[in-house]
């Protein structure tokens, strides 16, 4: 984070994290809809995402983790640390909708908050799971966005291009969600009505069953492995690196005083 010049400070208050999004702006998430990779001072919504993933613990993982890898406390994690993080003077967690099946106090919160950013005409930001792959799907042909776990949360119109941009800007997205992996949807939207929303910028995660983001086949391969052998590592994320700084795909921790990098060479053939 030292790459952004003054985007990302410590609060006032032990704990807390500010993200200043450029100028002085009427809404605390207008900025992203002008952020860009290009920006050294404001945060895209790609870098957001990494941000609270990170907070949350999200991108690492041990033997211990897996009883709270749930989709309820998984989002539980989200929403927590998504309170120590604020755009401008407003905590994010009031304009983060999260996907939690059957959760009816989650539910009325994501009503809540997307009727608080209709009557307030704001945007909000929403971390959803695509519904399962299908090529009707995958080709929006509707204009809407398919999601699951949608509970008290709007429907999103989707415009071709930022759908076709979303699904391009890495091919290991389309194979996962083709795959049967689990694919997060991180919105920004316009609230239009109670049940509708304008979707403005979307980015598109894969990640694994412990919801580690995924870059690639070989990640996945890895990061499993790694699981299965009862490893405790993290993943590196980007924000808004350029695609020419490399990171490791993993840090291996191993009680040693350093971790130790791992990058995941692709083979021809793997058992």
């Amino acid at each position: 984070m030292s790459s952004y010049k003054v985007g990302v400070r410590a609060a006032d208050t032990p704990g807390e994290w500010c993200l200043e999004v450029g100028p002085v702006i009427t809404s605390p998430l207008e900025g992203f809809k002008q952020a860009s990779s290009a920006s050294s001072t404001m945060f895209s919504l790609r870098a957001l995402f990494d941000f609270v993933w990170t907070i949350a613990g999200l991108n690492a993982w041990s033997p211990e983790a897996q009883s709270w890898r749930t989709v309820r406390d998984v989002n539980d994690r989200l929403l927590e640390a998504a309170r120590d993080i604020y755009l401008e003077r407003f905590p994010l967690v009031d304009y983060l909708l999260v996907g939690t099946p059957g959760v009816k106090e989650q539910k009325r919160s994501n009503r809540a908050k997307a009727l608080k950013a209709l009557e307030a005409s704001r945007p909000f930001i929403a971390i959803v799971p695509l519904a399962a792959w299908s090529e009707t799907r995958e080709q929006a042909s509707d204009h809407r966005l398919a999601l699951t776990d949608f509970d008290g949360i709007p429907a999103f119109s989707c415009l071709s291009a930022e759908w076709q941009k979303a699904l391009s800007e890495n091919p290991f997205v389309v194979d996962a969600w083709r795959g049967g992996d689990r694919v997060l949807a991180v919105i920004l939207a316009t609230p239009c009505s109670p049940r509708l929303a304008r979707l403005e910028k979307l980015r598109l995660v894969p990640v694994s069953a412990a919801w580690l983001p995924l870059d690639s086949a070989e990640q996945r391969w890895m990061e499993l492995k790694l699981r299965e052998e009862q490893r405790c590592f993290w993943k590196p994320l980007a924000f808004d690196s350029v695609s020419s700084r490399q990171l490791p795909d993993f840090w291996l921790e191993e009680g040693s005083r350093y971790a130790i990098p791992i990058a995941v060479r692709c083979e021809a053939s793997r058992e």
